[in-house]
Order: C-alpha cells, then structure tokens, then sequence
C-alpha cells in the first residue's frame, strides 16, 4: 500500500509560481487522494500562509513591469545615418503602453487576492476537495511532537511553532502498514541533496523503516 506525504510549503508552491503545467498537476493530487496523507495541521498552514504566498509573487510581477524605464535618445545628434525622433516616438509609445498594461494588472492583483482570500480560486477549490476529512491530530501525537522539538529531532526547528512535528508523528502512525512510502518536500530538515538525487535525513528514514 502506498502512502504520500506531501509538505505544507509544497502545496503553498501553487500559489507562487505561474509555471503552466502545475494545473495538470492538481488533477494528478485528486488522483492520488486516496494515498496522501492529509493532516489539519499541514492544512491549516496552507490556508494561513497562501494569500500572503501570492501576494509576494505577484508583487514581484509588478515590479518588474515597474521597473521597466522609458529610454530617450539624444535627438539632438542628428544623425543622418539614424532616425532618433522616429525611435524616440516607438518608445514613447510602447512606454505609455507599458503605463497601461501596469494599471491593469495592479487590478487583476487586486481581484486575484481577494478570490484567493474567499478561496474562491481554482487552486483552493481543488485543495478543498483534497483536504476534506483531514486527520486531527490526538493529544498523544502532540506530546510525542513536543518531545521531538525539545530534543532536536527531526523534522521542524526548535523556534519554529509546533507543525512539522505533529505532522510527521501523525504521519508515521497512518503509515506504519504501508510498504511504499513517498515523501515530497521542499525543506532541508527532510533531507540532503547532491546534483539531482535526494536523501532522506538519517533519523528519519530509520524511524520511517522501523515503523
């Protein structure tokens, strides 16, 4: 039996990148459903941090419409070799185009935010069918993840709030029958990497083992 493991910071990934195949993608996640690990932790920290998530990247998009400065050429060379005016114009004009393609996107910023805000987005649809019927987790896997933060084990960073380590000890208990296991993240408490291969942390993939 396969279970799938899939990090909060993956899931956020859908709202700070415009690369075109993530909608595939999100008909691939309903696919599996029935193999990820779904915990309200992990959706609780997607829905906390995605207006935030998208604001960020699509902030970046603007500045860099933004930034985009009109050239002038000096004129007064007149050159008869070249047309400075006649450049000067095309710049011109493509620079008050720049102005109004700007102001159109800083409003669909604006309308983007607020349906991601209501999740009314497709993204947020679709995780919303993903995560119905997410596990709580029991107050034995919260002390058991309270203990892993104090003592330094993997997953999650003494400071940070206690997440990832609810998440992992929910997630060995609802794996602990399977016999293919896939874990997908992006946070270096999970693993090292070399050129394009990955290695689970060595905690980690004893405690995954001996589960």
């Amino acid at each position: 039996m396969k279970k799938v493991f899939i990090d909060a910071n993956v899931y956020l990934s859908f709202f700070d990148s415009n690369k075109p195949g993530l909608k595939k993608l999100l008909d691939s996640l309903m696919e599996i459903k029935d193999s990820l690990f779904i915990g309200s932790q992990i959706v609780n920290e997607v829905n906390r941090n995605k207006l935030d998530v998208a604001q960020r990247s699509l902030l970046n998009h603007f500045k860099d419409l933004s930034n985009i400065k009109k050239i002038n050429l000096p004129e007064h060379l007149e050159l008869k070799s070249a047309n400075l005016q006649n450049w000067n114009s095309q710049s011109k004009e493509i620079h008050e185009k720049q102005k109004t393609l700007q102001k159109e996107l800083e409003e669909l910023i604006h309308k983007t935010l607020k349906e991601i805000m209501c999740s009314g987005d497709k993204v947020s649809q679709t995780f919303h069918l993903l995560f119905k019927g997410a596990l709580e987790a029991s107050e034995q896997e919260i002390q058991a993840a309270r203990y892993r933060r104090e003592i330094g084990n993997p997953p999650g960073k003494p400071n940070d709030p206690l997440g990832d380590q609810v998440s992992w000890e929910q997630f060995l208990n609802c794996s602990s029958s399977s016999d293919n296991i896939w874990i997908i993240t992006k946070d270096l408490d999970y693993y090292t990497a070399f050129k394009d291969r990955r290695y689970l942390n060595a905690f980690l993939y004893s405690r995954v083992n001996y589960s």
